[in-house]
């Protein structure tokens, strides 16, 4: 499977390399392409924004939305169009028209072919910073949140419909990203804390990384958590990232905010479709999908686990 994974990625590089060459000629031809439509907000149609800490369960709830739902999404294909974002969907379009991508595995976020549904982290560096992933509004200028603006809503003007994107940097971009779009809206994946923690190490350990390094999302203090030993660095990482996000949605109405637990996703994902209100391209059948939570770390890990989690007031963001 990471075979599979690193082959495609190789593949989304090649055409990337070609894309960064011909940059000039596909912005002309997007001008052309798009030249009918808007480019600001229409109504009816929104940008919805996938939320949470690393290892809840974000991944498969991206693949599903974007399987069942009409909807739009970056898949490997357009994320090589990164810096010619409206492009890439034409093209994409092209080549796949309306089909589901029928996706279901990931290798830590990644997946494997280029239908399949993107982070495109890339797209999204091209206004924020490298080196840390907490923003604030003021940080960014109004000339790129215009352009973040206008990619995402040239294109879902031009095929009318809603674009859903799972970036879990944008967590922590809330303080831009919710008065930068604001008919968007967000969604928060959450898991128990335990099982998130517990598939944080298992994923580092499966690829062998040393304990100093940093994985995956920054919270605001990321700094001072690095030096920590291994698990509470991890447990601190999960706190941070999710108190963040509490603490923002709790500036936005609560119609443009759902939550979702991983344990509960059979109950809750029709009543998140209601929520959306995104047409069907499918019938969905969730009896497939196992989301059950399971111990996998030896006796002292879970120990350890648990230790750390008492360092935190959990309770302060909702958990009980």
């Amino acid at each position: 499977m990471l075979a599979r994974v690193q082959q495609m990625f190789d593949r989304t590089r090649m055409i990337r390399a070609g894309a960064r060459v011909l940059s000039p000629l596909l912005k002309m031809a997007e001008s052309r392409i798009y030249s009918s439509v808007g480019t600001t907000e229409s109504s009816g149609h929104f940008p919805v924004f996938i939320l949470g800490a690393p290892r809840t369960g974000s991944t498969v709830l991206y693949q599903m939305l974007t399987d069942f739902c009409d909807c739009l999404y970056i898949d490997n294909l357009v994320y090589a169009f990164s810096n010619d974002l409206p492009f890439g969907f034409w093209l994409s379009n092209r080549w796949y028209g309306n089909r589901g991508h029928n996706s279901f595995q990931s290798t830590y976020g990644r997946t494997k072919s280029l239908h399949s549904p993107s982070e495109c982290g890339a797209f999204w560096y091209r206004w924020f910073p490298r080196d840390r992933d907490f923003v604030e509004r003021h940080e960014i200028d109004d000339a790129s949140v215009d352009q973040m603006r206008k990619n995402l809503y040239t294109v879902m003007n031009h095929f009318q419909k809603s674009i859903v994107i799972k970036n879990l940097n944008a967590g922590q971009r809330l303080r831009v990203l919710g008065p930068a779009f604001p008919k968007s809206r967000f969604v928060f994946i959450r898991r128990d804390p335990f099982f998130t923690i517990q598939s944080l190490l298992r994923a580092r350990q499966s690829q062998g990384m040393k304990e100093e390094r940093w994985w995956s999302v920054r919270p605001k203090n990321f700094e001072e958590l690095k030096s920590k030993p291994l698990i509470e660095k991890l447990t601190g990482q999960v706190f941070f990232l999710e108190k963040q996000i509490v603490e923002d949605l709790a500036k936005l109405p609560d119609e443009r905010v759902f939550r979702i637990t991983y344990s509960r996703y059979e109950q809750q994902f029709p009543e998140l479709l209601n929520f959306l209100k995104l047409p069907e391209r499918k019938e969905f059948d969730l009896s497939e999908f196992n989301f059950q939570n399971k111990i996998s770390v030896s006796e002292p890990e879970e120990k350890s686990i648990r230790d750390a989690l008492n360092a935190y007031d959990w309770s302060a963001l909702g958990y009980e």
